[in-house]
């Protein structure tokens, strides 16, 4: 039996793919496998470069893209190189075209 795969999935796969390919050491780090496997959900509100990041714990946390920034208590505390996996997740999810982007438009 043969499954069609919806134009939707064909893209996230090839956004994926690419997202992937050109991050060649970024997915070897242990933040981005969290960003990838864990539970988080991401929101997009208002228009702008703020999301909100609900965590497997259910604490949610504001993500600034644009900043680079976190409110997760161990985005000060240890100052990750290249953000923490709520950080990620929100730059992943914008390129992959899941969550708009900051001006509100999607990524294809």
């Amino acid at each position: 039996m043969r499954y069609r795969t919806s134009p939707f999935l064909r893209h996230l796969i090839i956004s994926f793919s690419t997202v992937i390919r050109n991050w060649k050491g970024f997915l070897s780090k242990s933040r981005t496998r969290c960003a990838l496997n864990e539970k988080l959900d991401v929101r997009f509100a208002t228009v702008g470069p703020v999301y909100e990041a609900e965590s497997e714990s259910e604490n949610t946390y504001k993500v600034d893209i644009e900043a680079a920034t976190c409110t997760w208590p161990g985005f000060e505390q240890r100052q990750p190189d290249d953000g923490c996996k709520h950080l990620r997740r929100v730059d992943l999810e914008i390129r992959t075209g899941l969550v708009p982007a900051p001006d509100g438009t999607f990524s294809r």
